[in-house]
């Protein structure tokens, strides 16, 4: 028990090593060509409680990951981003901070964060969800603007929740469950109609047309996108370690709903949109075998 404890301890020491190295290399070293010898390495994270065992065990973690890559340098032996990482890390910058500038024009910008106050609206998402006995989710606070990369239809929005919030989860059976209900409410069907409030059929048939037009190839659609009359609305999300995908496929016997979570330790890449085209591929050869009725006309949406 106490190797096994002093194991567990050395690999959160580690892990907070890592994360620290990601954001070191990703905000400092990045724009300064991307490289620092160990010494220094050690020094800057000494003040944060990262001993210098705990660095370099993160470093040959780093490396064998494929996100460093060891170089001779003025001051001694150190490391410098890869490729892959400088990609990742721009990436995840674009993402992040929605800008393409990389340099500093002189000037500071100030912002002021508040608790988000909004209790009531989480509560109504909350309660939303609990209603649809969505039990293993909690989807509370808000979204990331601009993420669309159309505008077919007017949108103004009224207000903003905070969007980075902990404690956001949900599972690959109540996220499908979600895409069910509201592909069955397109044509006035299911739980989301019996809803209290507003929320009608052609609410319903807006979020179809929207998943509708988002582009996001390569991952369910990977090698049945192109099949005649086969259509993928889905959209996909991911960080580091988790790879997502969740949308609706139609074929001309019906329609199905495939969603594929992936979470790996060091990357979810490549490999998560290959899993998520074959989950999608095989389920496509199981139910166009299967006599079904016609789904809700889908070609008008994607006209549209």
């Amino acid at each position: 028990m106490l190797s096994f404890v002093t194991e567990r301890c050395h690999n959160e020491r580690s892990m907070q090593a890592r994360s620290a190295l990601f954001d070191l290399y990703g905000d400092y070293l990045r724009p300064r060509g991307g490289r620092a010898p160990v010494a220094a390495l050690v020094r800057l994270l000494a003040p944060l409680g990262i001993a210098a065992p705990a660095v370099r065990t993160a470093i040959s973690r780093m490396v064998r990951q494929g996100w460093l890559l060891p170089v001779r340098l003025a001051d001694g032996p150190g490391y410098q981003l890869t490729v892959k990482a400088v990609h990742r890390l721009d990436e995840a910058a674009t993402r992040i901070y929605r800008t393409t500038k990389l340099g500093w024009d002189g000037h500071f910008d100030l912002v002021v964060l508040t608790p988000p106050d909004r209790r009531t609206d989480r509560a109504r998402v909350t309660a939303t969800l609990r209603a649809l006995h969505l039990d293993d989710s909690n989807m509370y606070g808000g979204y990331i603007l601009g993420t669309g990369s159309t505008r077919p239809i007017p949108l103004r929005v009224e207000s903003q929740p905070p969007y980075f919030t902990f404690g956001k989860y949900t599972t690959a059976w109540d996220l499908a469950r979600l895409h069910r209900f509201f592909h069955r409410a397109t044509v006035g069907r299911g739980p989301l109609l019996d809803l209290p409030g507003h929320f009608t059929a052609s609410d319903a048939r807006y979020l179809l047309y929207t998943l509708a037009h988002a582009r996001d190839p390569g991952k369910l659609d990977r090698y049945i996108g192109a099949q005649p009359g086969v259509s993928v609305l889905h959209k996909a999300g991911w960080i580091i370690h988790a790879r997502h995908d969740s949308g609706l496929v139609f074929w001309p016997g019906g329609a199905f709903v495939v969603t594929v979570m992936t979470w790996n330790w060091n990357e979810a890449g490549s490999s998560s949109d290959i899993l998520a085209g074959r989950v999608a591929e095989a389920a496509l050869r199981r139910f166009s075998g299967v006599s079904a009725r016609p789904a809700v006309p889908h070609r008008q949406l994607l006209r549209s």
